[in-house]
């Protein structure tokens, strides 16, 4: 079975007698100067660390305040429209973000992979609790793989095997992301996950019994 939900399913039923708390974390966008514009319009995508000193993020509501989204919802919205990942897609929204992407260099999330940025952010945290090791695991959460936290900082974003879930080796942490979604369900103890929205700005909400893989349909408390 997957370790992340499904479409339909409740975010916190689906992890219900493993973990208490689920957090969405929000991938990022991200921005880039206008002389890099030829690094991140091309086939030729530039490896991770590249990317982390050539990009800045942008926070969601950010986004949202200064090209006049509604909320993060309707941005949520935008962006599954924008890759059709929605049988309800709204038009005007989807080419907003296309306008948003070619007229300000700025750059979408990412949709079903980890984000530069959040994966180091990732790692990073499960090494502050004190883990040397990380489960890696691809979208079925049939291949686990346990390597170092140093050998995973050395993958990168596109290859094989292409990390869906990474957790700590007895499964206390969870990260998980949806195929064609734009952010991460961070799972654990309510107070560690809370300590690393503070230490690491991550931007997002929490999980209600109501939440599901369409939470835009849904009220969001961030």
């Amino acid at each position: 079975m997957s370790l992340c939900p499904n479409y339909g399913e409740k975010i916190l039923t689906h992890f219900k007698g493993e973990y208490d708390a689920a957090y969405i974390i929000l991938q990022p966008f991200t921005s880039y100067l206008e002389k890099d514009k030829n690094l991140f319009t091309g086939e030729n995508w530039p490896k991770r660390d590249e990317c982390i000193k050539k990009l800045e993020p942008v926070t969601w509501n950010s986004i949202v305040n200064k090209f006049s989204f509604k909320d993060i919802k309707q941005l949520n919205y935008a962006l599954l429209s924008y890759i059709n990942a929605i049988n309800n897609k709204d038009d005007y929204l989807s080419n907003k973000i296309g306008l948003i992407r070619d007229k300000n260099n700025i750059l979408e999330p990412e949709n079903g992979e980890f984000d530069d940025f959040l994966y180091n952010n990732i790692l990073n945290i499960i090494n502050d609790e004190g883990y040397q090791n990380v489960i890696v695991d691809d979208e079925c959460s049939d291949n686990p793989t346990e390597i170092t936290i140093k050998d995973a900082r050395k993958t990168e974003k596109y290859s094989w095997p292409n990390y869906k879930n990474i957790y700590s080796p007895d499964k206390k942490l969870l990260f998980t992301i949806h195929w064609d979604s734009y952010f991460v369900i961070f799972c654990g103890e309510k107070e560690i996950i809370d300590k690393y929205i503070y230490n690491y700005s991550l931007e997002g909400f929490w999980c209600t019994d109501e939440t599901e893989i369409l939470w835009h349909d849904y009220n969001v408390k961030t």
